[in-house]
């Protein structure tokens, strides 16, 4: 169970993600299901990177481990202030659909009376633990491992090209990066995604750094919103960046704005902008037969590889698809939402017949790779940056 920033006060409820997240891992306790409760604010890629590939001790049984059963984030991710929320991820690592769904909303239905007074028992573990934010249902170490292991687990997924390390220093000075979180929980995974890819760290905005569920500088936490990265852009000039990075609240998407000094403007990049910039790059650094995180094993190259799959949505842009016909990997678009994009990509690499290297949509959500399936805005974020080095320090060229 992860959770975000988010509290409310407004009538009727009085509630906020962690007090949620709480009452959600007393359900589990008093149902006899182990669960591990993440420790502190959590971006929403690392729950289901948890469900999918790791196994806290916690669960362990007669020394031999189990798969974690499901997952569940408590965000409202780019939703206003007021707004709460509740994903859930299946045994996949994928948000939940049709006929998971359906089943859990008729159990809801059958189960509307509480089995036993929560609210009673959050209160006996409040008075228990009064300096606990978590009232000692969470697990500190093992949330640091986990973490630890989602980084590792990026760096040996074969996104990681390390092109900061490759270019002269100059040119790596020459495009400087602003980073903004939005007011919500991305700063600290995204700083240590830019660490993990040898990147230099990014030009963060202070006012927009710290969680916090107010939102105080934005009307609407949406990267995506007219006058969002407004003062991203103010702060980038003064630090001399090109590239804005955001993240929305909860750190699963990312949007993308480049400077243009020749006419003084900024161009926000749309999400099939965004996405085919990064379907392009992945496929130049993989398509010679670089192993992705699921396909580990006898090396194998060019003409004996295992082929290359991608997929987006069908309300996205074709041209991934034209590229895929033009360049000869697997194509295949999805119904609309990542829990159809998501599921159809691990599919297909658990099929071991593709390596599968990206899937986004339209709505700025991307995963680069196949160590989660799901949107991942920490890892989009850095990958994005090394293929803006390249473009920049290498080429010679602008994104846009």
């Amino acid at each position: 169970i992860g959770y975000d920033h988010r509290s409310s006060t407004s009538e009727p409820f009085d509630i906020s993600s962690l007090s949620f997240a709480i009452i959600t891992a007393l359900v589990f306790m008093e149902a006899g299901i182990k669960c591990f409760l993440i420790d502190g604010l959590v971006a929403t890629p690392l729950v289901p990177y948890g469900v999918l590939r790791y196994v806290p001790e916690i669960m362990y049984a007669n020394q031999e481990k189990n798969v974690v059963s499901f997952g569940v984030m408590i965000t409202a991710s780019h939703n206003p202030a007021q707004d709460a929320g509740y994903k859930v991820y299946w045994t996949d690592g994928c948000q939940i659909r049709s006929p998971i769904d359906q089943g859990i909303a008729s159990k809801i239905e059958e189960n509307l009376t509480p089995w036993t007074d929560y609210q009673k028992l959050y209160d006996d573990r409040k008075a228990k633990y009064p300096s606990d934010p978590c009232l000692g249902l969470s697990l500190p170490v093992e949330t640091e491992k986990m973490v630890d292991a989602y980084y590792d687990a990026i760096l040996h997924s074969g996104l990681v090209t390390g092109i900061a390390k490759q270019i002269q220093p100059q040119a790596t000075n020459a495009l400087k990066f602003c980073y903004t979180a939005m007011h919500g929980v991305g700063y600290k995974f995204a700083k240590r995604s830019f660490s993990n890819f040898g990147l230099l760290p990014f030009a963060s905005v202070a006012e927009q750094e710290e969680a916090d569920p107010t939102f105080p500088t934005v009307v609407f936490p949406n990267p995506e919103e007219k006058g969002a990265l407004d003062l991203a852009k103010k702060y980038a000039l003064e630090q001399n960046c090109k590239i804005i990075l955001a993240n929305d609240p909860d750190a699963d998407r990312l949007a993308v704005s480049e400077y243009n000094p020749s006419t003084d403007s900024w161009t926000d990049l749309t999400g099939d902008q965004i996405g085919m910039l990064l379907g392009h790059w992945l496929w130049t650094q993989f398509k010679d037969g670089k192993e992705t995180m699921s396909q580990k094993g006898p090396s194998t190259s060019g003409a004996d590889a295992v082929p290359i799959s991608m997929c987006c949505s069908t309300v996205s842009s074709q041209m991934l698809a034209t590229m895929a016909r033009q360049e000869g990997f697997h194509f295949e678009d999805t119904l609309t939402g990542f829990k159809w994009i998501g599921s159809r990509a691990a599919e297909l690499a658990k099929s071991g017949q593709y390596r599968q290297i990206f899937c986004y949509e339209e709505a700025i959500g991307y995963c680069c790779g196949d160590v989660i399936f799901d949107k991942d805005g920490v890892t989009a974020c850095a990958v994005f940056a090394e293929l803006a080095l390249h473009v920049y320090a290498n080429q010679g060229q602008t994104l846009v």
